[in-house]
């Protein structure tokens, strides 16, 4: 029998290269992403079986009531399909299989699995109950919500049929949702609530559907499953309040992509599904993508709407560029060296060469556009100016590494054929000097940082 493999074409991976790649890219990446997670949770199946032993037992059941569950009716199968598609399941996904093949780390919350067949059971209104951990006082279901418990740890029941569930442990029970939980919000902003006694209830994730010129998003703020988060990331929980302003910014923000950024919105649309509200210091706009966790971005509260619509771009090409490496290798090897970023604080491998210069390629993509439509203009042509150039300079890099595959080579020749076109746009002399100015202050503050590291350790 032949086995099915998921090809890149030539036309897409070109088109994906020059920094674009549309609805046909986005449709070939979502459908890779889903044979990995498959891949995934078979191969944390396989190696439970060597595990200790109550923690193969854990992600067993968990594995079994997933595959039941998808056996009961389609409807449930979708309901599995919804949970196990959420990025932070991924993540977990991927966190556990490293943990049962290198055995230096324990699990990451073997009874997370069984999180997961409670939230598809959730979904699909089907009548069981099943066993979950409780976390500090929490019990989580992946893509649902969190229902705060007055116990600390332990175990707890999740009931749940046809409009009724709930969460049971040590004698109480706390309603999860009055009504079946539906797979898609019927409005924007929504989250359900449960009520309980001495501080316990559930509190829903907030779900956000924003429409402009003809396209819509549909996104998750998930401030509670910290699977979701990159490594290094802390989440901020959001208040009522916070909502109101995250939703109001988004609305902004996908107006001037589905307006003004179409290629962009669409590309947006289709590969994103989940927010994380990241908790910062000072006044200065953070996000980061985990390959890990496909689907999610994670993302200071935002300072504007365009500024939103950026990051959104930016964090798209790292999405779109991570699920790329799942299928074609690009870097023959990453080598000791690290490198100069002229976006980063750090000196980088060469893999995190390439996939700031590719998000930074949409960054100078989206500037390109935006900067006529700016009040003050000025700032949007030294931003399109500063990274048309510094990426080119970080993709000349690449090129002369030699560690680029053949792929690769052609992967990143065209992302500079692209930006060569682009410096033959005019840009405002005054914008040009600006973007050098603020490109040169970057690299002598790098250069002499990491001077005084390097005297520091004595090399």
């Amino acid at each position: 029998m032949s086995q099915r493999r998921h090809v890149v074409p030539a036309k897409i991976f070109a088109a994906l290269a020059s920094g674009g790649g549309g609805t046909p890219a986005a449709t070939l990446l979502v459908a890779a992403q889903r044979s990995k997670r498959m891949l995934l949770h078979r191969a944390v199946l396989d190696r439970s079986l060597t595990a200790d032993a109550e923690v193969r037992d854990e992600l067993v059941r968990g594995y079994d009531l997933l595959a039941e569950l998808q056996r009961r009716s389609p409807a449930a199968a979708d309901a599995v399909e919804l949970v196990t598609a959420y990025p932070a399941v991924t993540a977990w996904a991927a966190a556990t299989l490293r943990a049962l093949v290198r055995r230096d780390a324990p699990v990451p919350d073997p009874g997370y699995l069984l999180a997961m067949a409670a939230a598809a059971a959730v979904r699909a209104g089907v009548d069981v109950e099943i066993p979950v951990r409780v976390h500090s006082g929490r019990v989580m279901l992946p893509s649902l919500g969190v229902t705060r418990v007055s116990a600390g740890n332990g175990l707890a029941t999740v009931r749940c049929g046809p409009g009724d569930v709930s969460v049971a442990i040590l004698g109480s029970v706390v309603p999860v949702v009055s009504g079946l939980v539906p797979p898609e919000p019927a409005s924007s902003g929504s989250a359900w609530w449960g009520s309980g006694s001495s501080g316990s209830g559930w509190i829903g994730l907030h779900r956000f559907t924003v429409s402009a010129s003809g396209l819509r998003l549909d996104v998750v703020l998930d401030d509670v499953d910290r699977f979701n988060v990159p490594a290094g990331g802390d989440i901020s929980s959001v208040d009522a309040v916070a909502v109101v302003r995250w939703e109001a910014l988004l609305q902004q923000a996908w107006s001037l992509l589905a307006r003004h950024h179409r290629d962009s919105a669409t590309e947006v649309s289709a590969l994103l599904s989940v927010l994380v509200p990241l908790a910062t210091t000072g006044d200065r706009q953070v996000s980061a993508t985990s390959r890990d966790a496909f689907g999610a971005v994670a993302l200071s509260e935002p300072l504007s709407a365009t500024l939103l619509a950026e990051t959104l771009v930016h964090e798209v090409q790292h999405l779109k560029l991570g699920s790329l490496l799942d299928l074609v290798l690009l870097l023959s090897d990453d080598g000791e060296a690290r490198w100069y970023a002229p976006w980063r604080e750090d000196p980088r491998p060469l893999s995190g060469l390439l996939q700031g210069a590719y998000a930074h390629l949409g960054v100078a993509g989206f500037w390109r556009r935006q900067r006529w439509l700016e009040p003050e203009p000025m700032y949007g042509h030294m931003l399109f100016a500063r990274w048309r150039e510094q990426t080119l300079e970080v993709v000349r890099t690449l090129l002369d590494s030699g560690l680029l595959t053949p792929e690769g080579r052609a992967f990143v020749q065209r992302m500079r054929t692209t930006l060569d076109r682009w410096r033959h746009e005019s840009v405002p002399g005054e914008a040009v000097e600006q973007a050098r100015a603020s490109a040169l202050r970057h690299r002598r503050a790098w250069e002499h940082r990491h001077a005084r590291v390097r005297t520091a350790e004595g090399r």
